[in-house]
C-alpha cells in the first residue's frame, strides 16, 4: 500500500485528517491482533484439554489472521512513518507520572 506523492492532496487540513485516520487505523489493527492473539493463546490452552478437529482449524485460522493483519499493519506503517510514530506513542500508553515535590520522601530498607 505504497502512496504516490503525485496523488496526495496539496492541503494541509486534508493531509492532516488522512493521517489522523491511518492513525485511527493502525491502533484498531494493533488492538484487533492482540484480542486475536489472547483468543489463539485460550485456544490453545484449551487443545490440550479438548482434541477436536474443529478446534485445531479455528487456531490455524487464527494465526492466519493474525499474520493477514500483521502484513497490512507493517505495509501501512512503511508507507507513512508519522503513522508509526503514532502506534508506537498509543501503543505504549500512560507511563508512570513522577510524585508530586510537596510530599515527603521516606526510605525503607526492606532488607534488615
Amino acid at each position: 500500500m505504497a502512496l504516490d506523492p503525485a496523488s496526495l492532496p496539496d492541503d494541509v487540513d486534508a493531509l492532516k485528517r488522512m493521517i489522523v485516520g491511518m492513525a485511527r487505523d493502525a491502533v484498531h489493527a494493533n488492538t484487533l491482533i492482540e484480542k486475536l492473539r489472547g483468543e489463539l493463546a485460550r485456544l490453545k490452552r484449551a487443545q490440550f484439554g479438548v482434541s477436536s478437529e474443529k478446534l485445531q482449524a479455528r487456531v490455524e485460522q487464527l494465526e492466519l489472521a493474525i499474520e493477514a493483519l500483521e502484513v497490512d499493519e507493517a505495509e501501512c506503517l512503511a508507507a507513512a512513518p508519522v503513522v508509526a510514530e503514532a502506534v508506537e506513542a498509543a501503543s505504549r500508553g500512560p507511563g508512570r507520572r513522577p510524585l508530586p515535590d510537596h510530599l515527603p520522601r521516606v526510605s525503607s530498607d526492606i532488607r534488615n
